[in-house]
């Protein structure tokens, strides 16, 4: 099967020098749908219901087979018989269950498929509208089971049917990203910035500083100390000469 898809690779690569191709990521942009986000809400939904289930049936399983080895030793044969036939349709009941559920043809995998075709439906509808307009020869798909090695951005119209469907392209969504997310950084910074509590070195050079500007400066002809008038300075000289002379 592996040669047939190589062989059939080669063969496309061979004529598609003459014919315009690209390639789409379906996978990337189904995830980008409203419509896909709220069927996987859905689906994990009943799945975690369905698990619940599991889990209480497997519950009453174990007790079962507990009551059984601690009273085997006091039941009969008849009754021995009994229990384990109720074991074994409980066991039974549960794997039914979850083959149902979970199983290969299940309800989980049955539901996803009628949850995301109709939006499948919608991404191959965008994708032969590109193809018709740009008159593209061929359009792979990169998230199929087609292994791409090697793929050049040139080549990659996933934006194109995006828009195509009404949604922002790749750029787009991603330069919207970074910019919530610097907004967040800045909003962030800015609280910080009014939050940070004074440092303790920081308080006391503050308080100095405020001491520092509070006292008086001394010294003559300061002006927070009023100058000596001539009259006063003779005055208390003639007095000192006096003092001096008296003793």
């Amino acid at each position: 099967m592996k040669k047939i898809i190589t062989y059939i690779i080669l063969l496309i690569f061979s004529l598609s020098f003459a014919q315009k191709i690209a390639y789409v990521d379906t996978q990337y942009i189904l995830k980008q749908m409203p419509q896909y986000q709220q069927s996987e809400q859905r689906l994990n939904s009943e799945a975690k219901k369905w698990q619940e289930e599991i889990i209480k049936q497997q519950s009453t399983l174990e007790k079962l087979r507990v009551a059984f080895e601690n009273e085997k030793i006091l039941l009969t044969e008849d009754q021995q018989k009994t229990r384990v036939a109720v074991i074994d349709s409980t066991e039974k009941v549960l794997n039914d269950f979850i083959e149902k559920k979970f199983g290969t043809n299940g309800e989980s995998i049955s539901l996803r498929v009628n949850l995301v075709k109709p939006l499948q439906d919608q991404i191959w509808n965008a994708i032969n509208t590109v193809a018709t307009k740009d008159k593209y020869n061929i359009i792979f798909d990169k998230s199929s089971d087609l292994i791409m090695i090697f793929t050049d951005s040139k080549y990659d119209i996933t934006d194109t049917v995006l828009k195509q469907l009404g949604m922002g392209g790749k750029d787009e969504k991603e330069a919207s990203k970074s910019k919530s997310s610097r907004a967040k950084v800045s909003d962030s910074k800015a609280a910080t910035s009014k939050t940070t509590p004074e440092t303790k070195e920081a308080k006391i050079k503050k308080e100095e500083a405020k001491t520092t500007s509070e006292q008086p400066k001394s010294g003559y002809g300061s002006k927070y100390v009023p100058k000596k008038n001539r009259k006063t300075a003779e005055t208390e000289t003639e007095t000192e000469t006096k003092t001096e002379l008296e003793e």
